[in-house]
């Protein structure tokens, strides 16, 4: 692993970078009007993971708070990026930030073919709770879901 990103929140000022990252990592991008919908609504959060040495832009984490249970929205991090625990890093952000907010626990959704995620996931404390059937659409392909859960978030680190 090399150097640890530098995360700060998404603002008002990053949303084009978001918007850009999530269309260079997911097959079907969100617009900038979702992205700002969910980091401005009720609860939502993000943070933007920097190169510690360049300042670009490699990554970040969506999620909002309800109450006591947060859910991620949506992880990426960039082709050049990965491999460094880039995507653990935004996880651990994500999960403080989450039971700094009050979650006591977290969901989330994963492709079932993400085997990296699925294992980043599973080694946080992550489990499968469920499963969503045709959740994400792929090359035209539909692909289910996982539902995972992790409980207890605060007394928790990600490792």
């Amino acid at each position: 692993m090399t150097a640890a990103p530098d995360l700060v929140p998404v603002g008002p000022g990053h949303l084009d970078v978001v918007t850009t990252l999530h269309g260079m990592c997911f097959d079907e991008p969100w617009g900038r009007d979702a992205i700002v919908a969910m980091v401005a609504g009720i609860g939502g959060f993000g943070l933007l993971a920097l190169n510690p040495e360049t300042g670009a832009p490699g990554g970040f984490v969506l999620a909002r708070v309800m109450r006591d249970e947060a859910e991620i929205l949506s992880l990426a991090v960039a082709s050049a990026y990965r491999q460094r625990g880039w995507a653990r890093h935004l996880l651990a952000a994500a999960l403080d930030e989450s039971a700094t907010r009050g979650a006591d626990s977290l969901v989330l959704e994963v492709a079932q073919d993400n085997a990296i995620a699925i294992a980043i996931y599973r080694r946080a404390g992550f489990r499968v709770v469920g499963r969503q059937a045709n959740y994400y659409t792929r090359d035209g392909t539909t692909i289910d879901a996982d539902i995972m859960r992790i409980e207890a978030i605060a007394q928790r680190a990600v490792r």
